[in-house]
């Protein structure tokens, strides 16, 4: 765009985009003219038809393949499904004998771990390097390993996969993420102490050695 700074310019797509994630996930939005009065002339230098040209250029470009699954996509499928399972044992980590789960406590202990760790997660560029599906089936097991369950990856959320995903092949991503908080504080809850809160974080009970 001739007479442009390329500050206004990327002002212009990043607005844009915004727009058109709105407009896919059917949320309230205002409407361009709108737009470019709440931004204001100085940062948004384009009139109407410079907006529609944009948004048509994005979508091209995109091939207007507009439809992403997400990592919290994938966790929510998960979550609908259940992550905890009649069969499932606690390991005490005193006596080391196995016991059964808190079904009143344990499930909202699990999420808040889960919740954390994507959280964290999708923060750091480390995490790119794995696959939505991978890091979503990661994060369940890292949850459920700190809440001390004797199997991190049961059939059951195999099958949830599609028999995707074993044990060998998540293990990789959900030791990273285990070290990576290693010494956490402040935000993960051992289901052997105490129940999560968002007001008054837990922290894990033991180190995990990188």
């Amino acid at each position: 765009m001739r007479g442009k700074s390329d500050e206004a310019i990327m002002t212009l797509i990043a607005v844009t985009c915004i727009f058109i994630s709105a407009k896919y996930h059917e949320q309230t939005y205002p409407g361009i003219q709108q737009l470019i009065e709440y931004i204001g002339h100085h940062y948004m230098p384009f009139s109407y038809d410079n907006f529609v040209q944009q948004e048509r250029d994005i979508l091209n470009t995109l091939g207007w393949r507009v439809q992403f699954i997400s990592t919290y996509d994938v966790l929510t499928h998960f979550y609908c499904q259940g992550i905890l399972f009649s069969s499932d044992q606690v390991m005490n980590q005193s006596t080391k004998t196995t016991m059964p789960v808190d079904r009143v406590r344990l499930p909202e202990i699990i999420r808040h771990n889960a919740e954390v760790f994507t959280e964290k997660c999708l923060k750091k560029h480390e995490f790119l390097q794995y696959d939505r599906l991978t890091l979503a089936c990661a994060i369940i097991m890292a949850a459920r390993k700190v809440s001390n369950l004797v199997s991190y990856w049961p059939e059951q959320l195999v099958k949830i996969t599609g028999d995707r995903l074993r044990y060998p092949q998540v293990k990789l991503c959900m030791r990273h993420i285990i070290s990576f908080f290693d010494e956490v504080s402040c935000s993960i809850t051992n289901s052997v102490t105490s129940s999560p809160s968002r007001d008054s974080p837990y922290t894990i009970q033991r180190t995990v050695k990188r």
